[in-house]
């Protein structure tokens, strides 16, 4: 079984630890544990009338290799943030101020256009 070995650096003395993290999917008693769950809320769902028919069939149980990474997610965020400010640039130059004047004369002419 593989396990996780994580080496951390003590922040007072400066002297490496190592953790050693065993996945927890990879044991029979989590798969028992969640599937004795899923066991009980398909009997809730069970007994209401409107949601019998839907029960859970199959689950699904990802292992941390498929999780993605903070970093990534941190970077991904600064994208998407960093174009949106890029786009509203692009579509409105002149800023927050100008697209509040536009917004406020159309509301004014709103109920009659002519």
């Amino acid at each position: 079984m593989n396990r996780a070995v994580t080496h951390l650096q003590h922040a007072g003395t400066g002297h490496d630890l190592q953790c050693t993290v065993d996945p927890l999917p990879r044991h029979a008693e989590v798969h028992q544990l969640i599937g004795d769950c899923v066991a009980k809320v398909n009997a809730d769902l069970a007994t209401d009338t409107t949601l019998a028919r839907s029960q859970i069939h199959r689950f699904l149980v990802l292992h941390k290799a498929l999780d993605v990474d903070a970093s990534i997610t941190s970077a991904v965020e600064l994208i998407v943030f960093g174009s949106l400010i890029i786009i509203f640039l692009i579509v409105e130059p002149h800023g927050l101020a100008r697209l509040g004047q536009v917004t406020k004369e159309r509301l004014r002419l709103w109920p009659f256009p002519h």
